[in-house]
């Protein structure tokens, strides 16, 4: 059976239109060149690998189609056949907007920059973020690190909402890492790593969240570092958000080195009068209408999270709305009281270094200056891993900090972290035995 174009594709294409709109399939079927069925193969030809990429994932539909048709149970095959400009236009007589619109971008529409408060606290990262949406692949890397809840996701959507609203026809993505790694693991499951690959590296700009996720995946991390060079040598834009700074992060140092060829910026949390502003722009934006002696008892105790700000701020008003009880300073205590619980934990004085390194000396029977000492044997070395591990829980410090108090770099700091975590996964006796070690520091820290 030759050339089926203009009788059975046309039936599926038909089939096709009540699952799908009429842009995709227009674009992505109606536009295929040659459709053709021989020794039941249907051989399908088209421009490139992404019309593989939409096409494929209607295949059992097709299949189906074609089986009720002519009774042939087919497998189907794809030739690409590159076309000239001019046959791309002969083609698509649509808008590139078409093609934007057939982009899934995973952006979230409501997350722009003028939905931001920009004020000390991410003025950097701000002031960065939207020299990357006006002139994309100048400011390349972009590399954003806060703690959770501090509007980092809030600024990709944004840069990629700001770009597609200057230059909607671009491939733009916001992925998080987590996905970025699922994506992958299934494009090897299906054997479908070239159309992985394929959707990557033609990107023009690259949002990836959360980039230490994918620590200790060594397959994905190696993908990633290809996609990053592919997209890096064509000048397309790459921004990375993550929990901590590039040093911080347990990754291979090739991959950390190129993240530091562009500009670091960090997201601190909120001053009072930043966290008020912030409440207030979600007060007028939520229409709540919460009183503002409320607000401000809320800007006031809770300081953790912009996310916990917002999160208190809902949960007042509707319990207002469901209870029918006017929001006041003592109902919003009663209403939001586990967040402040929350809140009030985190207001302990900090706990010291050299308090860790002398309970565990302690519970080790060693000195703390065996603890700093640069002595290799087990005696010393692994108490050594376990203060170290333990400094990097309780503390804020960056790595390259708590690796001045120990006499060592931050590559051995990451090192003895990585282990000790190890072993925690690994055997519940020690588990235990270090989370006692970590109550001991706990109540020294609240005597």
């Amino acid at each position: 059976m030759d050339n089926i174009k203009n009788n059975i594709w046309n039936d599926i294409i038909e089939e096709l239109s009540e699952e799908l709109k009429r842009d995709d399939l227009y674009l992505w079927f109606s536009s295929v060149k040659k459709a053709d069925i021989k020794d039941n193969i249907l051989e399908i030809e088209v421009p490139n690998n992404l019309y593989i990429e939409r096409i494929s994932k209607k295949e059992e539909t097709i299949k189906t189609r074609i089986k009720i048709l002519t009774g042939v149970d087919v497998v189907i095959k794809y030739t690409i056949s590159p076309i000239s400009d001019t046959e791309q236009i002969t083609e698509i007589p649509k808008k590139e907007e078409t093609v934007q619109n057939a982009f899934i971008t995973k952006l979230n529409p409501e997350y722009t920059f003028d939905d931001m408060v920009i004020s000390q606290f991410n003025q950097l990262a701000a002031s960065f973020s939207r020299s990357v949406a006006s002139e994309i692949g100048k400011i390349n890397p972009f590399f954003i690190y806060s703690r959770p809840g501090l509007g980092k996701t809030h600024m990709l959507h944004s840069i990629g909402n700001e770009i597609l609203k200057n230059k909607p026809f671009l491939k733009v993505l916001y992925i998080t890492a987590e996905d970025f790694v699922n994506e992958y693991i299934t494009s090897i499951q299906q054997s479908r790593v070239d159309l992985f690959r394929n959707k990557y590296r033609n990107l023009d700009c690259l949002l990836i969240d959360d980039i230490q996720f994918i620590v200790t995946k060594e397959r994905s991390e190696e993908e990633f570092f290809f996609t990053f060079n592919t997209l890096f040598e064509y000048k397309k834009q790459i921004v990375v958000t993550s929990d901590r700074p590039p040093n911080d992060i347990a990754l291979n140092e090739r991959l950390i080195s190129r993240f530091k060829i562009g500009p670091v910026a960090d997201i601190r949390p909120p001053e009072l009068e930043e966290r008020m502003a912030i409440i207030r722009k979600e007060n007028e934006k939520q229409r709540y209408n919460i009183p503002d002696d409320v607000i401000s008892f809320i800007a006031q105790n809770i300081k953790d999270s912009i996310r916990s700000l917002k999160g208190c701020l809902s949960m007042v008003y509707h319990y207002s709305v469901y209870s029918n009880e006017y929001p006041t300073i003592d109902k919003t205590k009663e209403w939001i009281k586990d967040y402040i619980a929350v809140n009030n934990s985190n207001s302990k004085p900090p706990i010291k270094v050299e308090d860790i390194q002398r309970i565990i000396a302690d519970e080790y029977g060693i000195s703390v200056d065996d603890i700093k000492s640069k002595q290799r044997s087990e005696r010393f070395a692994f108490p050594r891993q376990v203060a170290i591990y333990i400094t990097c829980e309780l503390t804020d410090m960056s790595l390259p900090d708590i690796g001045k108090f120990f006499n060592k770099d931050h590559s051995t700091i990451i090192h003895a972290r990585d282990k000790i975590k190890q072993y925690l996964n690994n055997d519940p006796f020690f588990s235990e035995k270090v989370n006692n070690i970590i109550n001991k520091i706990n109540n020294k820290n609240v005597d």
